[in-house]
């Protein structure tokens, strides 16, 4: 289950992990009310001074669900907002790993 919030809106959603290979990639699939959503993919890999993280988001929403989606969750996607979901995201990785959990 996911939880999820923009402003002074909050939703949750159904995940399915799709690809689970720790300390190298995580993928999986966002559902809400049934429909797709989503699919985000974390790939870690080595480099000399820790690691480097590509994250792929794909959108899975139907043009209607798009429409919908926006006012629904107050959330565009746009690039400001990918920028802080990623800071947090990279903040938040960082943290598990260098807590050794």
């Amino acid at each position: 289950r996911g939880t999820n919030a923009q402003g002074k809106k909050s939703w949750t959603t159904n995940v399915t992990i799709d690809t689970c290979e720790p300390g190298r990639e995580i993928s999986f699939e966002v559902t809400a009310g049934g429909f797709k959503v989503a699919r985000w993919c974390y790939q870690i890999e080595p480099t000399t001074s820790g690691s480097q993280v590509t994250e792929t988001w794909t959108d899975r929403r139907g043009a209607l669900a798009r429409a919908i989606g926006k006012p629904a969750s107050g959330s565009a996607h746009d690039a400001e907002q990918t920028r802080s979901g990623i800071k947090t995201t990279l903040e938040r990785l960082a943290q598990v790993a260098e807590s050794g959990s």
